[in-house]
This record gives C-alpha cells, sequence and structure tokens, in this order.
C-alpha cells in the first residue's frame, strides 16, 4: 500500500469526523475548567485557545514564504 494514499484516506476520515470531533474537544476543556480544581489552576480552554493561534501562525505557509524570502535578501547582503 502505497504511504500516500493511506495518508490521504486518514485526512479524509478525519475531515469527515471533525467537526463532531472538533466541538467535543472545545466543550471538554470547559468542563474540567469549570468542574475541577486542575482545570481552574491551569484554565485549560486559554491554554488550548493559544495553541490554537499559535499552531495556525506556524501553519500560515505565506507568511513563512515571505520569511524565507526575507531570510534569502539577508545572506545576499552578507555575502556581497
Amino acid at each position: 500500500m502505497d504511504v500516500r494514499s493511506s495518508s490521504k484516506s486518514s485526512v479524509r476520515t478525519f475531515a469527515s469526523k471533525s467537526p463532531r470531533i472538533s466541538k467535543c474537544l472545545r466543550r471538554s476543556p470547559s468542563f474540567w475548567d469549570a468542574h475541577t480544581e486542575l482545570g481552574k489552576r491551569y484554565r485549560f480552554v486559554t491554554v488550548l485557545e493559544e495553541f490554537r493561534i499559535t499552531i495556525q501562525g506556524e501553519l500560515n505557509y505565506e507568511r513563512e514564504a515571505q520569511n524565507l524570502i526575507t531570510v534569502g535578501k539577508n545572506l545576499e547582503e552578507l555575502n556581497s
């Protein structure tokens, strides 16, 4: 079996279930924050929201491409 086709299939399976999974994952931290001392201490909702924002920024390929162009220009200046 081709690894690429297997991973594409996995992605499709996750994508078809992701609205339900996403909803469940969003509710769980709220429950923990409201009903447990651990949740009140660590504020899982806040931590996961910061994680979501960080991951979205890291997956911004247009910004990453621009950063690579900038690094390339800076390196050219060093070689001059």
